[in-house]
């Protein structure tokens, strides 16, 4: 993202705040929104500085928290192709755990506690990455998204050399659940991990 991207969501995040009121008068319900902030190596490669997302907007991370709201992670595998270009690359599994190792360390350096809640970038998840943000002590994956279909990453990123594949997401349950040890899709009967898978609902 450039430094425009920043501008743009600072206007988003006045904007939702100053809609909080509006929305909880239509629901009658509190409003809670989910903050989820990139951390991982591909930002600090970017801006020499994994935080700096969450340094330039620790104002608004401060006024959300206040509010209830929930500050997690958005988790990013990019590298280099061969031609020094960046690209998605989800097929090397230990520069993904790299990505999200990183992205939790500098999460807690930088707010100072543990993180509860991610979700992955580009709506690519497998239960490998699921087991490795329970280990992490994540509590709550929002990745999956209902219905989703599979893409390549070459197609979510054309001209790139982006490697990989989002997931079938056609058959994950629209509610949350604890997955099963070998399968994120199915909700876990008996044997469940810890973590809870909360479906995102989309258009």
């Amino acid at each position: 993202p450039g430094m425009d991207s920043f501008d743009s969501a600072a206007f988003a995040s006045k904007d939702l705040f100053s809609r909080r009121a509006e929305l909880e008068d239509a629901t009658g319900a509190p409003v809670r929104f989910g903050w989820y902030v990139r951390m991982d190596p591909h930002v600090k490669a970017l801006y020499g500085n994994s935080a700096v997302i969450a340094e330039r907007y620790s104002r608004q991370f401060e006024e959300a928290a206040l509010a209830g709201d929930e500050i997690g992670l958005h988790i990013h595998s990019f590298d280099r192709d061969k031609h020094g270009e960046w690209r998605a690359n989800y097929t090397d599994h230990n520069l993904v755990e790299d990505a999200i190792e990183t992205s939790v360390a500098s999460f807690r350096a930088f707010f100072g506690r543990e993180c509860r809640s991610a979700r992955m970038g580009d709506m690519w998840t497998s239960s490998q990455c699921v087991a490795k943000l329970e280990t992490l002590g994540v509590k709550y994956d929002i990745t999956p998204e209902s219905g989703l279909r599979p893409l390549r990453m070459a197609a979510h990123y054309p001209g790139t050399k982006s490697l990989g594949r989002r997931p079938s997401m056609l058959h994950v349950p629209s509610t949350p659940y604890q997955p099963d040890l070998a399968n994120f899709r199915r909700p876990g009967v008996g044997q469940k991990r810890d973590i809870w898978i909360i479906p995102v609902t989309s258009g």
